[in-house]
């Protein structure tokens, strides 16, 4: 019953209304990603860690999605959300961007200075699953096609 609730307000959150009860294969590249996002909100993960998850969604939809992500992290939804990203439109409106050389985390500040060239002094805060574990935030590794199929109600 809770998570039929929280499936329901995923849906109204995310505008996911229309997708219920439908087949993933059914689903566009960007319906398919908005799922995923919705589905992990519906676990209620202390973090969200997304990985390029607006690549096959328009622009202008791809910034509201995240605008929205953004807006639950600073309402107390998530305690944060990592967003691996090479649009700056994207980053721009985060709170704090990282820079990643290598697979590491070089440097870490405000948009509007590391967006603009200001790359603070380098720092070797190691990997993202190293921050992760330094803020004692929890991990989950689930697949794609487990969480369309866990959100839509279909199997793969």
């Amino acid at each position: 019953e809770e998570i039929t609730a929280r499936i329901a307000e995923a849906s109204r959150v995310f505008d996911l209304e229309t997708f219920l009860g439908r087949s993933p294969r059914s689903l566009s590249g960007g319906e398919q990603q908005r799922c995923l996002l919705a589905s992990a909100w519906v676990r209620q993960p202390e973090i969200l860690l997304l990985d390029d998850c607006f690549s096959h969604q328009s622009p202008g939809v791809a910034l509201e999605t995240w605008k929205l992500v953004c807006s639950q992290v600073r309402a107390g939804r998530f305690q944060a959300a990592l967003l691996a990203t090479q649009d700056a439109d994207l980053a721009a409106d985060a709170d704090w961007v990282g820079v990643l050389a290598e697979g590491r985390l070089a440097g870490w500040g405000p948009p509007s200075r590391i967006l603009h060239g200001e790359l603070p002094e380098a720092v070797d805060r190691g990997t993202v699953a190293d921050l992760v574990r330094e803020l004692g935030l929890q991990e989950t590794a689930v697949t794609p096609e487990a969480l369309v199929a866990s959100w839509t109600g279909q199997p793969r």
